[in-house]
């Protein structure tokens, strides 16, 4: 095979192949995986990136005095563990959570509050669609966009846990 054209022909083909299998490497690795829960009557996707694990709650503990998007504190794995109703900071009203997403930071764990956990669904890194005008500000400022072939609104966990992080840091000032 010492045709110019043909090993030409061959190499160029070799790399369009090449060249399409990194295209679509990349475009796995840009996608992720999302737990699917529900608040309320509304269900949400959380990316798993972001979670320390999922739990179900038995029983909340009140804490007097704090803000309204705290449920409680809860006994998880040994640890008293905050839990914030992640309805409220969607903008509904507070529920009683069933289940919680445990989240790491800095200042330790402290959990999400749901009414139930669904699925883990694959997150496509495009082909979210726009967030609805008829979502409150409060949810509007958490979410990503919408993934149409799930039917659910993917969160901003990053901007959750910056938030919280924020009112935790104003509380340890006063």
């Amino acid at each position: 095979m010492s045709d110019p054209a043909e090993i030409e022909r061959i190499l160029r083909e070799r790399a369009r192949e090449l060249a399409h299998a990194q295209t679509q490497g990349d475009e796995l690795k840009a996608r992720g995986e999302a737990l699917v829960v529900r608040v309320g009557h509304a269900r949400w996707a959380v990316p798993l990136a972001g979670l320390a694990g999922v739990v179900g709650l038995d029983a909340l503990t009140p804490l007097p005095g704090a803000p309204g998007f705290v449920a409680g504190l809860a006994h998880v794995y040994g640890h008293v563990t905050t839990i914030v109703d992640l309805g409220v900071l969607l903008g509904e009203a507070p529920e009683a959570p069933a289940a919680a997403m445990l989240v790491e930071v800095d200042s330790g764990t402290f959990g999400l509050g749901v009414a139930a956990y669904e699925s883990v669904i694959s997150v496509a890194a495009a082909g979210l669609a726009p967030v609805p005008l008829g979502l409150s500000d409060a949810a509007r400022r958490y979410v990503e966009g919408i993934m149409p072939a799930a039917g659910v609104g993917l969160l901003k966990l990053s901007a959750i846990v910056d938030d919280l992080s924020r009112i935790e840091s104003t509380d340890e000032e006063s």
